[in-house]
């Protein structure tokens, strides 16, 4: 039914000598049915559409995703964060095991020095006292090769295991380390070729940018790169570079064109807003030292005729096996009926029950008009518009409908106003005069 909307607006404007050009319109939609046959057709033809090229996903090349994209991943992360006179620190796993970012970025960096933290033998599981003594080993080791320089970035390598994440975590959590060790602005780096390491990586990551960065700037870009037989690998960083958006987006279109994989971005995160409590602004601004001019002719220029007012109901019953009487097309047609006794001489109602498992229910009279929706379950969508001077009547319609049927309550409410002049104000507040900002 979406497709028909457009026909429906079009109709209209003819009919009133108008021109799609004097004209403007909105859509709302505010519930459904459950069993109309044409679901799958409208899911399509609801809502936004992507129309502009840079909307589509760019298809991945028939690369794979071999050790050579993963070091080229690697490279252009460090690239991208490199500064003089410090330290680049690869942390991984076990010596006896090897390391994958060893070769790599041994002598392949611009860095000045590059220090490779091996994890300590004998770390199972989350065994205290081990643990403890692999962080006071690991702090002397860094002790003594932070005293010229400092650590300017992180490279946590696919090599290392859960528990040294958690004890390099604790090493920099410290203040102390952190001042002695750390550049004032600090790069971690982590990517993940194994999806069962992905998680555990991404919040020791985060919990770097929140627990140690905090304060702004301070960022976490997430990303997964995919290949063509859809084999991925994700990279984490998170920074304190002012520049890190900037530096994020090359990463990824520089690993795009070297590598031919695809770029999916996740997740980007900022860090906490510094607050100066008692900061003062050298200049403040008020609404007459702006130009209101186009403002004021259009608030003048609009007239409220009509009032449009959306109830969304629920059933309110928590229990609803054990609920008195199931919602059903009879129970919400009599509601509707009781509701429709305000309206001095009656009006007809127009019902449609074949559409699907729930009912619609459509009556119109002069200054008014109302739809009531069930989806054929527990919701129900009351949509009613009246003359603007009679705002009441939609409270009053809700009111009575809720006697019929007590066990539902508004969920959600909207409330709008329809006429002419661009209008976006209800009459009750255009009856006000000039506007305070004028």
């Amino acid at each position: 039914s979406f497709d028909k909307h457009r026909k429906v607006r079009d109709a209209l404007i003819t009919a009133v000598s108008s021109s799609s050009e004097s004209s403007s319109s909105y859509r709302v939609v505010a519930g459904g049915m459950f069993g109309v046959e044409t679901w799958k057709e409208d899911t399509k033809s609801r809502g936004p559409h992507r129309t502009l090229s840079c909307d589509i996903a760019k298809p991945a090349t028939d690369s794979v995703l071999d050790e050579l994209a993963i070091n080229d991943i690697l490279n252009e992360s460090v690239t991208h964060v490199y500064e003089e006179n410090s330290i680049l620190l690869v942390v991984c796993g076990p010596k006896s095991e090897g390391c994958d970012g060893f070769n790599q970025l041994h002598s392949n960096t611009d860095y000045s020095e590059v220090q490779f933290l091996y994890s300590c033998d004998g770390l199972v599981g989350d065994l205290a006292d081990s643990m403890y003594a692999c962080e006071l080993e690991l702090t002397n080791t860094l002790k003594l090769a932070t005293e010229k320089n400092k650590i300017r970035t992180i490279v946590v390598d696919s090599s290392m295991g859960y528990p040294m994440g958690q004890i390099i975590f604790t090493l920099f959590g410290l203040f102390t380390n952190r001042i002695s060790m750390l550049e004032d602005v600090m790069t971690v780096i982590a990517m993940a070729p194994d999806k069962s390491d992905a998680h555990w990586r991404r919040i020791l990551i985060n919990q770097f940018r929140k627990e140690i960065f905090v304060n702004e700037p301070a960022f976490r870009g997430q990303v997964v790169f995919r290949d063509s037989q859809d084999f991925e690998i994700e990279l984490n960083i998170a920074s304190e570079d002012a520049w890190f958006v900037t530096n994020f987006n090359n990463i990824i279109s520089n690993l795009e064109l070297r590598t031919g994989l695809a770029s999916e971005i996740q997740n980007v995160n900022g860090g906490q807003k510094i607050v100066s409590p008692d900061y003062e602004f050298s200049q403040n601004f008020l609404a007459s030292d702006y130009d209101q001019v186009h403002n004021l002719a259009q608030w003048t220029a609009q007239v409220p005729l009509e009032q449009q007012t959306i109830f969304q109901l629920e059933d309110n019953n928590e229990d609803k096996k054990v609920s008195s009487a199931k919602l059903s097309a009879d129970m919400v047609k009599s509601a509707t009926e009781e509701a429709l006794t305000l309206i001095p001489g009656g009006t007809q109602i127009d019902n449609f029950t074949n559409l699907g498992e729930g009912c619609l229910f459509v009556a119109l009279w002069t200054g008014g008009r109302v739809i009531v929706l069930w989806d054929g379950t527990d919701h129900v969508d009351i949509n009613i518009t009246t003359n603007a001077v009679n705002e009441s009547v939609a409270e009053k319609f809700k009111n009575k409908f809720l006697s019929v049927i007590p066990s539902m309550t508004v969920v959600l409410q909207d409330i709008q106003p329809r006429g002419v002049g661009r209008v976006v104000n209800l009459l009750k507040d255009t009856k006000l005069g000039t506007p305070h900002w004028a």
